[in-house]
């Protein structure tokens, strides 16, 4: 009962400041930031668009690779639009990430300006080196 006692008194006491006001609002404002601005669930998969300029055979490899990781461990195709233009996509799903393999560097370029995010063009060199171009 005392302790009540003094926590009422302490509270009483604190009310007549100006800085028990301030903790309040700050209180109120960090709880509706928690609430309203910060996503429940939030996804962590990045979109990357890439688009394969090799040999179909070393492409195959590529993929194929990639397919290991996939949730399915099955790609599948889908269109993905951009800019009034539909594309065709070779989808592969990841834990982390989301691949979309299209057709042209043209593709890449449009859909990584449009939905921002990452766009990739691998090209196979003359000296069996991977060159990169990021958009």
């Amino acid at each position: 009962m005392k302790l009540l006692s003094s926590f009422k008194k302490e509270l009483i006491l604190a009310t007549r400041s100006f800085y028990f006001y301030i903790e309040v609002f700050f209180a109120l404002v960090l709880l509706a930031v928690l609430m309203f601005a910060i996503p429940e669930h939030s996804s962590m998969t990045q979109t990357e668009y890439i688009y394969l300029d090799m040999p179909e055979m070393v492409s195959g490899y590529f993929i194929s690779d990639l397919l290991k990781d996939d949730l399915d461990g099955q790609s599948e195709t889908t269109e993905v639009e951009a800019d009034g233009e539909t594309f065709t996509a070779e989808r592969i799903l990841t834990d982390e990430q989301d691949f979309y393999f299209v057709d042209s560097e043209y593709a890449v370029r449009t859909l990584a300006e449009t939905h921002q995010n990452m766009g990739a063009v691998i090209e196979l060199g003359g000296d069996n080196q991977l060159y990169y171009t990021y958009y």
